[in-house]
């Protein structure tokens, strides 16, 4: 399989870009100015969806091909610790101020919660048909998730994991980004060529072709 950047983060504490690379088991650290490759971090599985933890300098990924998700050193890239017990893991979101690690286990339709320092299993929430996006916002206390084959976007709270709303969006939602506050929410639809704004708390909606 040929490598490919399959997803970003910025590394903001050190001014640079982590990319992972699909099909490469690995990532790449990369200058914003040159854009230079500076290093590159050979890892054990393969990435997709994945996470930066800038304060604990660590990675966490999901290789969906292999089911399972890894916790890997942002310095040597050398693993922290895996959890190989889960049904086509895709997408990772950090909850960094409970330190826990929601997982969207789209072969199972759940999101697993894992203790993001030990990898300990915590919960697990069932959600809607193939969860694929997955994203945590501290400063609105919610949880959100991309039902894929719903056709849906869920709203959980991060106080208790309960669903606060459900939404339908468009067809396939297959990943999303939140503004700052928490309050407004970008999401890429696949199966209409369309992006998915919803703005207000979510309780305005528009869509963008």
């Amino acid at each position: 399989m040929r490598a490919r950047p399959y997803w970003v983060w910025p590394d903001t504490a050190h001014d640079k870009v982590v990319v992972a690379n699909s099909g490469g088991a690995s990532f790449s650290i990369i200058d914003p100015v040159s854009l230079q490759t500076e290093k590159t971090l050979s890892v054990e599985g393969d990435p997709i969806g994945f996470e930066f933890w800038d304060e604990e300098r660590t990675l966490f990924f999901a290789d969906y091909l292999k089911n399972k998700v890894l916790c890997v050193s942002a310095d040597d890239g050398q693993t922290k610790w895996k959890d190989e017990s889960l049904n086509a893991p895709i997408w990772v979101a950090l909850d960094k101020a409970g330190g826990r690690l929601f997982v969207a286990e789209s072969g199972a339709n759940a999101v697993v919660v894992l203790d993001a320092r030990t990898g300990a299993f915590q919960s697990r929430v069932k959600v809607g048909s193939s969860p694929t996006g997955l994203l945590v916002s501290n400063a609105s206390g919610h949880w959100v998730v991309m039902n894929h084959l719903s056709n849906t976007l869920a709203v959980y709270r991060l106080s208790d994991l309960g669903l606060a709303k459900e939404l339908p969006v468009g067809k396939n939602p297959v990943g999303g980004l939140l503004s700052p506050d928490g309050m407004t929410l970008a999401v890429s639809l696949s199966g209409d060529d369309s992006v998915a704004l919803l703005e207000s708390g979510f309780r305005r909606q528009r869509h963008r072709r």
